[in-house]
């Protein structure tokens, strides 16, 4: 999982998360999404036993929520939750722009 934790225009703090699968689920037929996400944030399956680059794109537009545009990112975690599983994560990069 990705979780950005921020602050919006209206000094409330929101959350943006990503998270991670490599098997589905039979049990969640609807879509892959997982208890744990105070949202339902849509995840991406990823090859299993495999590294996968993952690349947010631009999050302003993720983060924007009408009226509301995000300020300052207060707290980036990666983490793993779940199932029985292995993970390692390398080269993480913030990159913002004026």
């Amino acid at each position: 999982m990705v979780k950005i934790n921020y602050r919006d225009t209206s000094n409330a703090e929101r959350e943006w998360l990503q998270g991670f699968y490599a098997v589905n689920d039979p049990n969640n037929i609807n879509r892959p999404v997982c208890d744990l996400c105070s949202r339902r944030f849509q995840h991406q399956r990823v090859p299993a036993n495999a590294w996968y680059n993952f690349d947010s794109g631009n999050l302003i537009e993720a983060l924007n929520v009408d009226p509301f545009k995000p300020t300052q990112i207060t707290r980036l975690t990666i983490y793993a939750a779940g199932h029985s599983y292995r993970s390692a994560v390398t080269d993480v990069e913030l990159l913002v722009q004026d």
